[in-house]
């Protein structure tokens, strides 16, 4: 099966294409793509303007290890002989201490003032409007109807064994080897459509075989929605985030169709079963088993 929204490393690993370059059917105009890279820039600059130089940034964490190291010393310090021959002792172990704390913490909440009074700006502002005026450019040249539907999508690279076992593979650094992007969804004239903010993807529905279910716990790195993952919408999948907040979810799904007999499959998180159910009249199957 070759997946949709996936890029196959096996034989080159420096692959970039995606098999669903084959289903495009429209593409974003090279005036409006650069625009829109224009308003990504002037985004970036501004929230680059709104952080605190790297030396105050490295300052402020070197506030908080020594006075944090001088605050536990002190207080090992306490459990043995009490805190006035803890600070007789060393008083200056104790002001240090408080000190580095209460200066990571100024540093802190001077940052975090002067982030939202960048992004409160007028000039921000501006950027803001500027991109979801683009953005809705781009959607009106791709033909994407007014109200379409976001769907969360996996991407993925993978490398296919000899029996034709798809095993994603993570890239470097990276936390898992799925992404989670949000793409416009929708149906039109016999077609599932697809649209991110280069392309329009277009499968016909008659194509479609068969959802097929996946009982594997996978991760993504991100979370899209506007409500929290463990609202009371998505409670009932028992999603769960870590430390490093990826999201955990158990079961995914792969939309299956044929083209020029091969067998490709979209691959989709199990929260977004509703969506490809509405839309393609197609109900899972179970397949594969962790």
């Amino acid at each position: 099966m070759k997946p949709v929204f996936g890029i196959d490393i096996t034989n080159d690993k420096n692959n970039e294409r995606i098999h669903a370059e084959d289903f495009i059917a429209a593409n974003a105009s090279e005036e409006t793509s650069q625009q829109l890279n224009e308003s990504g820039d002037r985004a970036e600059s501004t929230i680059k303007s709104a952080k605190l130089p790297t030396a105050v940034t490295v300052l402020q964490f070197v506030f908080l290890i020594v006075g944090g190291f001088c605050i536990l010393s002190f207080l090992n310090s306490i459990s043995d002989v009490g805190f006035a021959a803890a600070y007789t002792a060393s008083p200056l172990t104790f002001y240090v201490g408080v000190l580095g704390v209460a200066a990571f913490v100024a540093i802190s909440i001077f940052a975090t003032g002067r982030m939202k009074r960048v992004l409160d700006s007028e000039d921000a502002k501006n950027v803001v409007n500027e991109i979801e005026s683009v953005t809705d450019k781009i959607y009106k040249e791709l033909d994407v109807p007014q109200g379409a539907a976001d769907v969360d999508v996996l991407f993925f690279n993978y490398v296919e064994h000899e029996n034709g076992d798809i095993v994603p593979k993570s890239a470097p650094l990276a936390l898992t080897p799925y992404i989670n992007f949000e793409l416009k969804i929708f149906k039109r004239s016999g077609k599932l459509c697809f649209a991110d903010l280069t392309s329009r993807y277009d499968f016909e529905l008659e194509k479609f075989r068969g959802i097929t279910r996946v009982d594997k716990k996978i991760s993504i790195p991100q979370w899209n929605k506007s409500e929290p993952h463990n609202s009371e919408n998505f409670k009932k999948f028992r999603m769960v985030k870590n430390n490093m907040d990826c999201i955990f979810f158990k079961p995914y799904y792969i939309l299956e169709f044929v083209k020029n007999d091969e067998l490709y499959g979209i691959y989709f998180p199990c929260y977004e079963l509703e969506v490809f159910e509405r839309l393609t009249g197609l109900h899972p199957i179970t397949g594969e088993e962790e």
